[in-house]
């Protein structure tokens, strides 16, 4: 739909269904929202996890098998004292040899679980 005075096709919705066009301020009744396309929803949710502290747990599972001697989970989870002392001791590789422990622990836990544990909303 375009805007009669300056063929916009830009319109604020208003309570009563009517659009206001952004540019010229004309009033056309009738005018939808129009939906935003793919893209846009793709940008708008860049970094949703990351701001609500939502943790993945295929992440949880990469960082584990490839970082887990260097405590990598244990900083992608917010525990920072344990990923210290795996960062510590990794000379060791006992952070290694429990990492691998804990790949198949996470591997064979659900997903439900998985959330209880790592995102629950105390965390």
């Amino acid at each position: 739909m375009y805007c009669p005075n300056c063929a916009s096709q830009e319109f604020d919705v208003l309570v009563d269904g009517s659009g206001r066009c952004r540019y010229c301020g004309t009033i056309i009744p009738g005018v939808a929202k129009p939906a935003p396309n793919v893209f846009e929803q793709q940008l708008n949710n860049i970094g949703t996890n990351f701001q609500t502290g939502k943790r993945d747990k295929i992440v949880a599972l990469l960082l584990t098998f490839f970082l887990g001697g260097f405590g990598a989970q244990y900083f992608y989870y917010g525990e920072y004292v344990k990923g210290v002392l795996c960062l510590i001791f990794c000379w060791t590789f006992i952070p290694a040899i429990w990492a691998f422990i804990h790949f198949i622990i996470l591997l064979t836990m659900s997903d439900a679980q998985f959330n209880a544990k790592y995102n629950a909303p105390n965390r």
